[in-house]
């Protein structure tokens, strides 16, 4: 449902700006070209397998993980446009590639890692593990070191 609201405020919002940024009414009609095939691939696969893979994700994985795709998505547009049309890559691209790869990659170890912390305090109570020792750490308590 939310995925539904957003994409119809995205489609009125875009419609605002574009009858405000193209006066000319010939440029709004649609003719059996590439043009309307474009259209009707975007819409129909682009926007919906986004929505569907985003909530896909959100599930298993929470909002965090959803989130860093965003900048992801614009890596894989400096990959595909110098794939697919040539375009001239720039260092300047390259750099902000590698770093917003990097932050991703970042962000997506220090999950694990909090993952697993959290797992070895669940494993690692203060529980004693007898009613005769009631103030000493559980003996058999595994500790995992991080490096």
């Amino acid at each position: 449902m939310v995925t539904l609201i957003c994409c119809i405020f995205v489609s009125i919002l875009s419609a605002i700006v574009s009858l405000v940024a193209e006066k000319d009414a010939n440029a709004w009609r649609l003719k059996p070209n590439i043009n309307l095939m474009a259209i009707g691939y975007s819409a129909a696969f682009a926007l919906s397998l986004r929505s569907v893979l985003h909530t896909w994700a959100l599930k298993k994985k929470g909002p965090v993980y959803v989130s860093m795709f965003k900048p992801l998505g614009m890596v894989i547009a400096i990959v595909s446009g110098v794939a697919f049309l040539g375009d001239t890559i720039y260092l300047g691209s390259l750099v902000g590639a590698a770093t917003i790869a990097l932050g991703f990659y970042a962000v997506i170890w220090g999950q694990a890692q909090e993952k697993l912390m959290v797992d070895d305090n669940e494993i690692c109570s203060f529980k004693s593990s007898s009613q005769n020792v009631p103030l000493l750490q559980n003996k058999a308590c595994k500790y995992r070191t991080f490096a």
